[in-house]
């Protein structure tokens, strides 16, 4: 079952939603190349993008490595 949540924002400052949403997308594109060029593992990948990506908590950065693995995977 899917939920949909619509809400709104309301802020003066959203550099950093911004920071977060482009290190969200640079860590997608990251992983997507450990597991295209390097070939790793899950885990492995995950570890990589956990050590370029501090400021992503370990949620973001597991959920950037399996956005990436499924893309590897449908393009494979």
């Amino acid at each position: 079952m899917i939920q949909v949540i619509h809400g709104e924002i309301w802020s003066k400052d959203f550099t950093e939603l911004e920071r977060l949403m482009r290190d969200y997308s640079s860590c997608v594109r990251f992983a997507y190349c450990r597991f295209y060029k390097d070939h790793m593992e899950f885990n492995d990948a995950r570890k990589a993008c956990k050590a370029k990506y501090p400021t992503l908590n370990t949620r973001q950065v597991s959920d950037a490595a399996m956005q990436a693995q499924a893309l590897h995977t449908r393009h494979k």
